[in-house]
């Protein structure tokens, strides 16, 4: 039940077993991963080392997301 907090966490953040956790969501369903993939890219955005950068990166991810998503 308390499974599904394991996608809010970042990646980085997870310890083995919020992995293996993780892993089991995303097999199961295609489509949960990739919106794991694209909130733990958008945070990359915070991460920029200025505007120009945060910028181009929010571009990327933009473009990055699916239709179905």
């Amino acid at each position: 039940m308390h499974d599904r907090f394991v996608l809010l966490k970042r990646e980085r953040d997870l310890t083995d077993r919020d992995r293996l956790l993780l892993d089991g969501w995303v097999r199961k369903y295609e489509l949960l991963g990739a919106a794991y993939r694209l909130k733990e890219s958008f945070f990359a955005i915070y991460e920029a080392g200025g505007a120009p950068q945060a910028l181009s990166r929010f571009e990327q991810w933009r473009k990055s997301i699916p239709a179905e998503l």
